[in-house]
């Protein structure tokens, strides 16, 4: 009985650490798809010239909806890093979507080198090409909305060798 106590008492304590250090309240969204838009682009890869925290277009879309519904956004490319990471963001109608990561700059989500014991700009030698996927949703009220895709490279772009996307898709489903 005593050993059931402390098991009882152990529990209790993990479930208000639990409840603590967990005190955010999750988003949610849902409701039943109606639609799908997908966009890419054709051709070979996109340099990109923004630094972080500027950033520069990769993907625009327009979606069209009649009823208010939740908008699910999965996006997908190869990511060429010559400095560290490649960064992204997508937006509704200049709103940032859920899934980001908040930042002291504009809220982003990022795909960065393995190695940080990198020395001597090894990995402006390396060319890091790696698979990017990430998903984000929001509510959408009814209307015309303007979907983008923004990104943006690391801290040094070498003009004569930029960082690059390759293979962009921003599938959306609402």
């Amino acid at each position: 009985m005593q050993r059931l106590a402390k098991s009882l008492a152990a529990s209790a304590a993990l479930v208000v650490l639990a409840t603590t250090a967990g005190a955010q309240t999750p988003l949610e969204c849902g409701g039943t798809v109606r639609q799908s838009k997908s966009v890419t682009l054709t051709g070979g890869p996109t340099a990109i010239a923004a630094t972080y925290p500027a950033m520069q277009l990769l993907l625009r879309t327009s979606i069209s909806n009649t009823a208010e519904t939740c908008l699910v956004a999965h996006l997908s490319a190869l990511s060429r890093i010559t400095d560290n990471q490649v960064y992204y963001q997508v937006s509704v109608d200049g709103v940032v979507m859920q899934g980001h990561v908040p930042s002291a700059g504009p809220a982003i989500v990022y795909n960065a080198l393995d190695d940080v014991t990198l020395i001597d700009n090894h990995e402006q030698a390396s060319d890091s090409v790696k698979d990017t996927s990430f998903n984000f949703f929001g509510r959408l009220l009814p209307g015309v909305h303007e979907v983008r895709v923004l990104v943006a490279a690391g801290s040094a772009i070498d003009a004569g060798n930029p960082p690059t996307v390759q293979s962009p898709v921003l599938a959306l489903v609402y």
